[in-house]
């Protein structure tokens, strides 16, 4: 795995290229999002649609460069720890309040 496929790596794109509001509204809905822009997002595991990442239910596969001839940068996580990763990351990009929001999404909550 390369430095750019870690997790933190590809949430810290994710922060810097679409908005906090936006990110949290996907989280409590359990769905993807994505930038045009930069090509990078996150994706959910839908049975209902055969174009799925290969991820499991409860997974998300984060990627960055999607689309780039090179191939581009990926990994497969956990939901809890991509929500985790992302708290931790607003928090960073003083986002607190959408920080605080999806650590209440990890624990169960919908705020």
């Amino acid at each position: 795995m390369k430095a750019d496929d870690s997790v933190e790596s590809l949430v810290h794109f994710l922060v810097h290229s679409v908005s906090p509001a936006w990110l949290v509204k996907a989280a409590k809905g359990h769905h993807g999002i994505g930038s045009d822009n930069s090509g990078c997002g996150v994706n959910y595991h839908d049975p209902n649609d055969p174009e799925s990442p290969n991820n499991r239910p409860g997974q998300v596969r984060l990627y960055y460069f999607w689309g780039w001839r090179h191939g581009g940068h990926e990994a497969v996580t956990s939901e809890d720890e991509y929500l985790r990763v992302l708290a931790n990351t607003l928090r960073a990009a003083s986002a607190t309040d959408a920080a605080d929001q999806i650590d209440e999404i990890r624990k169960g909550g919908q705020t």
